[in-house]
């Protein structure tokens, strides 16, 4: 049986005119090579992914463990127990109404004047956490923020100048906003 990347050799070899049969069915060598390459990328693939297992990434997130998926060691939902599943179904499910009170939060304090909420705010809509990523929005607040003195919300407005997120991209704009900050 051919692998999709002893398919793809045998098709370049086809087109430049190498492989007289057309499909590298004749290529027997080829394919041993690129089924020898296959196997090592594999091994090193699950030597990375062991190595990987319970470290912490540059970002504070936890790797996961087998089948546990990112940030969260353990078995993958599919293979618990229904009571385990429905503890776990439960755990997502506080953990999801815990992220729409601080959003709730963060809203009321952000209105009240409170200019680390505002740039929080503008930190969740550019991420999607606990709302559906809106770039426009996140201006928004980065904006309000930094025009009441947030340094973090200057300099984030800046990169959205510069990326043209929410906003057309204006590079005098970026550079006004990272001067600020």
């Amino acid at each position: 049986m051919k692998t999709a990347t002893m398919m793809a050799v045998a098709a370049a070899l086809a087109l430049a005119g190498c492989c007289p049969c057309k499909d590298g069915s004749c290529c027997k060598e080829t394919n041993e090579k690129i089924a020898k390459l296959e196997k090592r990328v594999a091994k090193l693939e699950g030597e990375l992914r062991a190595s990987n297992r319970g470290r912490q990434s540059p970002y504070g997130m936890r790797h996961g463990g087998r089948d546990g998926g990112p940030g969260r060691p353990g078995r993958a939902i599919s293979t618990l127990s229904p009571e385990e599943r429905q503890k776990q179904l439960a755990e997502m499910e506080a953990r999801r109404m815990q992220r729409r009170e601080m959003l709730e939060r963060r809203r009321k304090a952000a209105e009240a004047g409170d200019a680390s909420a505002m740039f929080a705010l503008g930190v969740c809509y550019a991420t999607g956490e606990g709302v559906s990523q809106d770039w426009t929005q996140a201006v928004a607040w980065y904006r309000q923020a930094a025009d009441a003195g947030d340094a973090d919300a200057m300099f984030n407005l800046g990169v959205r100048y510069a990326k043209g997120e929410g906003v057309s991209q204006d590079w005098t704009q970026a550079t006004v906003w990272w001067r600020k900050a």
